[in-house]
Formats: structure tokens, sequence, C-alpha cells
């Protein structure tokens, strides 16, 4: 009861929409180990690049683009 607690204070659509989230990443076979290596890498990566501005700014338009179906 504790953890839903702390997940409905957290979590922008409650505990419903956290286990509606979670249940969908099992469906699409996401694994999160593989994401957290792989972002890790990736920011890194982008830490020692020569421009790292130009990096953000292109990450923070493709953010800007994305519509609500990348999210769904």
């Amino acid at each position: 009861m504790n953890i839903t607690k702390k997940i409905e204070v957290q979590y922008h659509s409650g505990f419903s929409g956290w286990l509606r989230a979670i249940i969908r990443q099992w469906d699409e076979e996401f694994d999160p180990v593989k994401t957290e290596l792989w972002y890790n890498a990736l920011t890194k990566a982008v830490r020692n690049h020569e421009d790292m501005m130009v990096i953000l700014k292109d990450a923070s338009n493709i953010r800007k683009q994305a519509s609500l179906g990348d999210f769904e």
C-alpha cells in the first residue's frame, strides 16, 4: 500500500496509469536494463562530443516534434 501511494504521488496518471504503462512495456518486450545501459552510453558519448550543444538542441527539437501517439 505504501508503494502504491508513492507511485500515485510521483506518476502523473496515478497508480492505474503507471500499471498500464508497465503492462504495455512488458507486452512490447521492453527491457529496462538494456535501455539504462543504452542511455548511459549515449549520455557519455554526448558529454564527450566536441559540440554537445548541437546534440542537445537537436534532441530538444525532436522532442518538440513528437506527437501524442509517440507516447501512447
